[in-house]
């Protein structure tokens, strides 16, 4: 049994991004820094962080903060694939049709996170298709990559109204229904005992 206990990320990708520059770079941005949009950059040889984003920084200089103007950092966003919940919990779903918006607070509370809108790709997905992929928005500020959501599909909680795709409902008369005795050519006379079947015993004769 998998006993790891999931990690947690209560952030928003605002309040993560100014962690990820202090851890790689060592400057603490003031509450005003404005960014840019990440860019994706190989990491260099010999870097030991692996930082592979670029992301330009902005400061407007204030009468408390004299230092302003723009800088590029570097640093490494958070991976999708590290997400990790409690084992065997799932996101239980009635059959229907789904985005992953629809569903990102299912998912924020499954992983502990706080993820946006504008850090996911959305996209939908039909009833019991497997797997469903959460990835990354390219612009996120602190995600990258993607996931395997744990998705399970309820048919007992289907409503009347959610039609399966590609099945229409059809109304059944009783008076429709052909008898039992009916079934395969075989009238009451034909019918074998029961307690023949088991096993296909053979008759003996």
């Amino acid at each position: 049994m998998d006993t790891r206990k999931p990690h947690n990320f209560p952030g928003t990708s605002e309040q993560f991004v100014r962690d990820l520059v202090f851890l790689n770079n060592g400057f603490h941005l003031p509450a005003n820094a404005e960014f840019g949009t990440p860019r994706h950059y190989p990491p260099l040889q010999y870097d030991p962080l692996q930082n592979d984003t670029l992301l330009r920084v902005y400061l407007q200089r204030t009468r408390c903060q004299p230092v302003g103007g723009h800088r590029t950092l570097r640093y490494k966003r958070l991976d999708f694939a590290n997400l990790t919940s409690w084992p065997g919990l799932e996101i239980d779903l009635p059959i229907a049709l789904y985005s992953l918006s629809e569903i990102l607070p299912k998912i924020n509370a499954l992983y502990r996170t706080n993820l946006a809108l504008t850090d996911i790709v959305d996209a939908a997905f039909e009833p019991m298709q497997y797997p469903v992929m959460m990835v990354a928005n390219p612009n996120s500020l602190a995600w990258q990559g993607q996931v395997r959501i744990p998705v399970c599909f309820n048919l007992a909680e289907a409503t009347p109204n959610q039609h399966l795709v590609g099945f229409e409902r059809e109304e059944v008369s009783l008076t429709s229904v052909t008898p039992v005795t009916d079934l395969m050519g075989f009238d009451h006379a034909d019918m074998v005992n029961v307690n023949d079947l088991h096993g296909f015993r053979e008759f003996a004769g």
